[in-house]
């Protein structure tokens, strides 16, 4: 295979990931095409069996497959695998990313991508669709949902930054525009969305409404579970970082979309505090992560993080303004989950009693929780008293949902647990 003709570069990296590196690699090499590619392999000193299987494979296929071998573990060292690694020794016209435990699913996959890019010289990046999967090692479910935009076609260039849909196993891209990507985007606290973002800023960016790969979120080594451990410093940077990342595509592109960066931060930022509050293990901890989240950021956004550590942590203190409008009222928790446990364990004063615990009508439920009695919201509604005050104790992604239900019910008197509001929220 000479180096002109190769097409595509596959880039892949992997760590202990014995159990779906098989599948990976049997989904590059079952691409029909009618050009050449080459899979180029950076194998992170993995401590499992990953590396043994990699020397089969690249025994096998010596002409196709390249393994870049560690013999010490570049994690969280600074080193760019794809960039410093893997680019400066690929020779295709375009970059395909997956990532070793996820697994390409369409033999068309790389023809299809690559048949559009060299219709329209204009598109900078091209993804599809892919299954989402929990690995059973992780959750013991399989989730058959797919992630990805619900259309084909051109990606607005605002919607890249508000919501992930662009999965990183399909990811093909032009190698030139990736080779003169600026640093500060290689400084990003991870590669795939800043990747998304600095594309999108050099062409059009197209979405094929086709599932052609499998995302495995959650897998043991993998990003996520390594983020999802508790690691708040970590995290704090990671937030950060993106922070600051925001703020330098702004110079970048000249500020000539200001407020929506400006905006983007406030949202990381948010994400950040409602993070935090789901995962630290308790409220007091929570105030001092999220000044560790305002120490690692810029002085610009510093006044704004901590204006959300006061409102979104400390209006439930003892004598705060949440429990002042709540005393002598018929105090309700609003679900059954973790978040309503480390609510009534952490935050409810001596003083204040809580009635029950409301659900939503249908939800599987026990009678009780904690001690206290679970009513379906119907129920609730047509007894309640006069004076009754609503927590809401769930998740973020399924407040909106509540509050429209009590809405429904004529019932105002609600205020979810991490509300950053002033005023109180009792009407009487």
């Amino acid at each position: 295979m000479n180096d002109h003709e190769v097409m595509v570069s596959v880039f892949c990296m992997t760590y202990n990931q014995e159990n779906f590196i098989r599948d990976t690699l049997e989904g590059f090499l079952m691409q029909k095409t009618d050009f050449a590619y080459e899979i180029l392999i950076h194998e992170d000193a993995s401590t499992d069996s990953t590396a043994e299987i990699l020397r089969d494979y690249e025994q096998h296929h010596p002409d196709i497959i390249k393994v870049v071998y560690e013999e010490e573990n570049k994690y969280g060292k600074g080193i760019d695998y794809y960039y410093d690694i893997l680019a400066p020794v690929s020779k295709g016209k375009y970059i395909a990313l997956c990532e070793g435990d996820d697994a390409w699913i369409d033999e068309d996959k790389l023809q299809l991508q690559v048949d559009y890019m060299e219709k329209h010289p204009e598109c900078s990046l091209i993804g599809h669709k892919a299954f989402l999967q929990y690995p059973p090692n992780w959750t013991g479910e399989r989730d058959a949902r797919s992630m990805g935009y619900r259309y084909e076609g051109n990606v607005p260039y605002e919607s890249m930054f508000t919501k992930w849909e662009i999965p990183t196993s399909s990811f093909l891209f032009r190698k030139d525009l990736y080779l003169e990507m600026p640093q500060f985007f290689r400084n990003a606290p991870t590669g795939d969305e800043p990747l998304e973002f600095y594309l999108a800023g050099r062409g059009n960016v197209y979405f094929l409404n086709r599932v052609m790969s499998v995302y495995n979120k959650m897998t043991a080594d993998s990003w996520s579970v390594r983020f999802l451990k508790n690691d708040f410093k970590r995290m704090a940077a990671y937030y950060g970082g993106y922070i600051d990342l925001f703020r330098e595509i702004d110079r970048h592109t000249h500020y000539v979309k200001h407020d929506f960066f400006n905006d983007c931060i406030k949202e990381r930022i948010r994400r950040a505090s409602i993070y935090i509050l789901s995962n630290s293990k308790t409220y007091y901890e929570a105030g001092e992560l999220l000044q560790q989240l305002a120490d690692a950021c810029c002085d610009e956004w510093k006044d704004y993080i901590l204006s959300q550590k006061r409102e979104r942590f400390y209006f439930w203190d003892a004598e705060g303004m949440y429990w002042e409008c709540a005393k002598g009222k018929s105090v309700y928790i609003y679900g059954a989950g973790r978040l309503a446990t480390k609510f009534l364990i952490e935050i409810v004063p001596d003083d204040i009693k809580i009635n029950g615990v409301i659900v939503s009508d249908g939800q599987q439920r026990e009678n009780s929780f904690r001690g206290l009695s679970v009513i379906p919201l119907s129920e609730f509604m047509n007894a309640h008293e006069t004076d009754s005050l609503i927590v809401i104790a769930v998740k973020d992604d399924f407040v909106s949902e509540i509050k429209e239900k009590l809405n429904l019910f004529n019932f105002h008197n609600y205020v979810w647990v991490y509300e950053s509001v002033y005023e109180p929220v009792f009407q009487s």
